[in-house]
């Protein structure tokens, strides 16, 4: 799992940012966190996830790159649309991998 170096984090967050990085990192069972990627899919500007579907087989070949952690699905979404008007203020376009990379 990677990290921004702009990592966007919902209010509620913020004081445990680093505790909660640290599990995701090591795999550990955190509840509930949502992450917003960068999306496998070209078609899409992001992706929202519940952190504990990486902990699934499947997610094992999918490296995350995660510029956004929310504690819940409604923080999530708000975090998108912040995420998505950062961008779009900065660089006058929605690509959301350059912005990040």
């Amino acid at each position: 799992m990677q990290f921004s170096s702009n990592l966007f984090i919902s209010e509620g967050l913020e004081e445990k940012k680093d505790k909660i990085m640290k599990k995701m990192v090591k795999k550990r069972k955190i509840f509930p966190v949502y992450c917003i990627t960068l999306p496998r899919n070209p078609h899409n500007l992001l992706e929202i996830i519940e952190y504990h579907q990486f902990l699934q087989k499947h997610y094992g070949i999918y490296e995350p790159y995660v510029v956004g952690i929310a504690g819940s699905k409604e923080e999530a979404t708000t975090l998108v649309i912040k995420i998505i008007e950062t961008v779009y203020n900065k660089t006058s376009g929605f690509d959301m991998k350059e912005y990040f990379s």
